[in-house]
Formats: C-alpha cells, structure tokens, sequence
C-alpha cells in the first residue's frame, strides 16, 4: 500500500499486489470546522496572532526554502506547522526560531481543532 501515486507509478509495476490509498482527512472531521462545539486545542491558544498554519506530514514535498524566508522576513508572524516530522532537516533551520512553533502530530479527529485554532486566532481584529 503506497499513498504516493509517484511511488505507486514507479513501484507498482513491480508488486502484483500493490494498491493506491491516497492520504485525506475525512471530509466529515473537516465539516465540523464550523461547529461551535469544537473548541481549538488549548495547546496552540497560547500562540500570538498573527498565523500561518499547516496541517500534515512535514516532509520534503514542501518548499522549505519558501517557509525559511517566511519566518525570516515576517518575524512577527507565527508559523504553527502541525504534524510528524519525517526527517529532523528539513526543520533544523527553523526549529528554534520564536516565531515557529512545531506541536507535533496530533491525531486525526482532533485535527480541526488544530485547524480552527489557527483560523479563529488569525481571523481576530
């Protein structure tokens, strides 16, 4: 089971068995990002505004060079990326930046929360 189509096209050839399993969210948890009942995590309410939020695996398909300038040229932004780290690097130039803050995974139906922590800080006049 692979949930890279590049992998399953380069690799699937070779294994009769493999299949393709795209990675999403349920479109459910999503819709419960306008539920008045989801409260953000508490974890991330403490985080100043303004917000630039990411959700997912923190891997090399993001443009690291992009989000390093970010943080550099927007200090009083904060840069809230949730998810697994999947190779220390790719953060190491930004890990300890005051202005990057790197939670972790958290699991997939507290994934709103995150989201709408993020939204409803960084939507506050």
């Amino acid at each position: 089971v692979t949930n890279s189509f590049v992998m399953q096209e380069k690799y699937g050839p070779l294994y009769e068995n493999s299949v393709f399993s795209p990675g999403r969210l349920a479109r459910a948890a999503f819709e419960r990002l306008i539920d008045e009942s989801v409260q953000p995590i508490p974890e991330l309410a403490g985080i100043p505004s303004p917000r630039l939020g990411y959700a997912g695996v923190l891997s090399n398909r993001i443009d690291w060079p992009l989000v390093e300038a970010l943080v550099e040229a927007e200090p009083d932004w904060q840069f809230v990326l949730v998810g697994p780290v999947t190779h220390e690097r790719l953060v190491a130039n930004i890990r300890n930046k005051p202005n990057v803050h790197l939670p972790g995974p958290v699991p997939q139906e507290a994934v709103p929360s995150a989201v709408k922590a993020s939204l409803k800080l960084a939507t506050k006049a």
